[in-house]
């Protein structure tokens, strides 16, 4: 029998490559239809701050309803919109004047903010139910699986849109649709609604609240990581254009090269360093981040496609590091039954860095290409300041604690 945990793997990482297709791709979708760089942020904001309201609302219904339910909404519904997507960069991209392209970048944009609803409960839901089958000595492990889905994600969904894309632009979000049904289809009928403590409005009402003094640290080297690699997926398809003077098909395959070595650094960061050296989480965030830091100050200063592949490899490694020891460090801070609510709020913290980040670097990058790069190298250097100041006292988190 299959463990559970691969069966979250699988919900886990499906999502995450539609939303690795979507990034990429919509710098060149948005130019092929003669939409702006700022529009291009607006469908990938508009999807994380639904994500937000997914996260929080359902990662907390999960407590009470149990994870397999919640589990099913996200994905279906994922699904659904994701196939609906395709349908509307087709036609905005074969009939735009059907029914205008403004008609369609609103639809495009609704189409966005429903999705990242249905986002928001999966990796939130998938991490509560990932703690609930471990203990406190494997939860690092654990969180690093879950980190491996977001990583392979991020390799196989660009891989995905770089093999298929060729047929048209919309064909990588129909095929996402389809594998995304089919772990569904898996998950309804494999995945146990097991629960590891009471589910019940009693419980709810009774467990103790997560005390944001307690956790904050941890979600803001997620939340500032987060913004950095979004203004990065973003903006990158805009930059290599510009700066490699390069069509729009062929910045489209680079970007998606450059992010698939990204997505296989950070696999391979989690197996040949994470879950082998097994290092406390404040120790990979401390190496990991100015690791990340270095990879976005080599893309600030330098041109030329090899720097850019030693800058996105760096991005990879540090964020195999840091990424999942923030997650695993949230948390190993609260007991069991607040793995739902914390859950949540890290789910929501990696979103709110995608609402700002878009935005702000396509804002940015309107100005001055090298700016949003910038912006990044701040972000993380403030990151890295954070954790070697105030780190040591607020992560110095052993197994034991877990529970209190």
């Amino acid at each position: 029998m299959i463990h559970p945990k691969w069966i979250i793997f699988s919900s886990i990482f499906i999502s995450w490559m539609g939303v690795a297709v979507n990034n990429p791709l919509m710098a060149p979708i948005a130019r092929s239809m003669g939409l702006t760089e700022i529009q291009a942020g607006w469908l990938i904001s508009i999807t994380a701050i639904m994500s937000i309201i997914g996260s929080l609302f359902l990662g907390r219904k999960s407590d009470t309803l149990g994870r397999k339910k919640i589990l099913l909404i996200g994905m279906t519904g994922f699904t659904i919109t994701m196939f609906f997507f395709g349908i509307l960069v087709q036609m905005g991209l074969s009939k735009p004047t059907l029914i205008g392209i403004e008609k369609i970048f609103l639809l495009l944009l609704l189409i966005r903010l429903i999705q990242g609803l249905f986002f928001g409960a999966i990796p939130s839901t998938g991490q509560a139910y990932m703690a609930d089958i471990t203990t406190g000595k494997e939860r690092l492990s654990a969180m690093a699986l879950i980190g491996s889905a977001n990583g392979l994600g991020f390799v196989l969904g660009p891989m995905l849109g770089a093999f298929t894309v060729g047929f048209h632009m919309a064909t990588p979000f129909y095929i996402s649709a389809f594998l995304t049904a089919g772990v569904t289809i898996w998950l309804w009928i494999s995945l146990t609604n097991k629960k590891t403590h009471i589910y019940s409005d009693e419980n709810e009402s009774t467990a103790k609240p997560i005390l944001f003094s307690k956790v904050w640290l941890p979600l803001a080297c997620s939340l500032l990581l987060t913004m950095a690699l979004s203004i990065l997926q973003v903006t990158s398809g805009f930059y290599i254009q510009d700066t490699l003077h390069i069509s729009i098909k062929a910045a489209t395959r680079y970007v998606t090269i450059l992010i698939t070595i990204a997505g296989i650094s950070v696999v391979l960061t989690q197996i040949l360093i994470v879950n082998r050296f097994r290092w406390s989480p404040i120790t990979l965030i401390r190496i990991g981040l100015p690791i990340v830091f270095i990879g976005f100050f080599l893309i600030s200063i330098t041109y030329g496609i090899f720097y850019l592949i030693i800058s996105f490899l760096l991005i990879g490694i540090g964020t195999g590091m840091a990424l999942p020891a923030s997650m695993s460090a949230a948390s190993l801070m609260v007991d069991k039954t607040q793995q739902g609510k914390i859950a949540g709020m890290i789910t929501a913290a990696n979103a709110a860095g995608s609402i700002i980040a878009p935005l702000l670097g396509t804002y940015l990058y309107h100005f001055y290409p090298q700016s949003p790069y910038y912006t990044c190298v701040i972000l993380l250097m403030g990151a890295s300041l954070l954790i070697w100041t105030v780190g040591r006292k607020k992560l110095n988190i052993s197994s034991s604690e877990v529970g209190k």
